[in-house]
């Protein structure tokens, strides 16, 4: 069990891979940090999880390289997704970013949840709201009003 989640662990029988987007290109401390954070994620699943790491693709080879081995390991279950487009925190106009900004890191996350290529997309970007709104309209989930 996790700290601070409430949900029962899967029984053996109920086991299933899961397949996560990652937006790389979100956060603070870049795509290094992320990266670890995923082969340590890879490492504590048992072969149950495996991911789309979505953002700019030398960073990501970058930081897979950087890990050496410890990357290789997992190779099989890492898809890089180049995303060369970038979302500032000062877009306003949600529309525009969604028919201009298509290859940004985190509308790729969500598009491949919505597509159904994985199960779940995540990013550390959330500080900015600009993940907030461009992740819930693509989903169906209602969009707050225009600031």
């Amino acid at each position: 069990m996790v700290p601070g989640i409430n949900a029962a662990p899967l029984k053996s029988t109920e086991t299933k891979e899961v397949r996560l987007a990652v937006d790389v290109s979100s956060g603070d401390f870049g795509a290094r940090v992320t990266v670890k954070g995923v082969l340590d994620a890879l490492g504590a699943t048992g072969g149950m999880l495996s991911v789309h790491l979505c953002g700019i693709q030398a960073a990501i080879e970058r930081a897979l390289a950087e890990e050496g081995e410890r990357a290789e390991r997992f190779r099989d279950r890492i898809t890089v997704v180049h995303c060369p487009d970038r979302i500032n925190s000062n877009e306003r106009r949600r529309i525009w970013v969604w028919r201009h900004r298509t290859k940004a890191s985190i509308i790729r996350c969500i598009l491949l949840q919505k597509e159904g290529l994985v199960d779940a997309s995540i990013s550390a970007g959330a500080r900015l709201h600009t993940p907030r709104w461009v992740s819930i309209a693509p989903l169906g989930r209602p969009v707050e009003p225009e600031v």
